[in-house]
């Protein structure tokens, strides 16, 4: 009798080891893990940054100048010790501005403020405009070439979005072998589009959508 009840009571403990193993490897199984790049954690960290227009704002309002008076030169996103912040370049007709803004929560990292230098010809006539330096762009009257504004629409309409739609990491304005360009990042969910503008024609030299 009594080997009886202790080999009941053994089977029962087996079973319920049994169970508690069953359940284990069940939940096990639903584990989610880490989530690999590109899955909806990165999407939701990417959107907790600020956007380019509103990094812009933060430099203007900072320099006190407005959007109308100054020409962008530079705006980029880049990573720095995997802090998420824009290099702004902007310049008006007396000075250049770089800022380096937290792309986080908007806040000033670095800023400076430099005299523009130009030049003039020794044979310019009194009361001559003088000349600047090809990197720094003036207005379009002045330089006949195409604004920032105009060549992020190009490359937007070429691609077939909206400014709303994308969030830019780079708009630069460059002299590659003497010729004007804009050089024009920007990502469409996970898509990244690439893009070099001729400042002068419009024309887009260079197009790279990488999925």
């Amino acid at each position: 009798m009594k080997q009886e009840i202790k080999r009941r009571c053994f089977v029962f403990f087996i079973c319920i080891a049994a169970a508690f193993t069953f359940a284990g490897c069940t939940s096990g199984s639903g584990r989610t893990g880490d989530l690999a790049p590109g899955t909806n954690a990165d999407t939701e960290a990417e959107k907790n940054i600020i956007g380019l227009s509103e990094a812009e704002k933060i430099a203007l309002a900072h320099a006190e100048v407005k959007a109308s008076d100054v020409s962008f030169v530079k705006t980029e996103l880049d990573y720095d010790n995997g802090r998420p912040e824009y290099e702004l370049e902007f310049v008006s007709d007396s000075y250049k501005y770089e800022y380096d803004i937290n792309a986080a929560d908007g806040s000033i990292l670095k800023f400076s403020r430099e005299t523009r230098v130009v030049s003039v010809p020794e044979t310019a006539t009194q009361g001559a405009a003088p000349s600047v330096k090809p990197s720094e762009p003036q207005t379009e009257a002045q330089t006949g070439i195409i604004t920032l504004e105009e060549a992020k629409k190009i490359a937007l309409d070429y691609a077939g979005l909206k400014e709303s739609d994308v969030r830019f990491a780079k708009t630069e304005f460059d002299c590659d072998d003497g010729r004007a360009e804009y050089e024009i990042e920007f990502y469409f969910g996970q898509t990244e589009y690439e893009f070099e503008i001729d400042a002068s024609s419009g024309r887009i030299l260079k197009s790279e959508i990488d999925r």
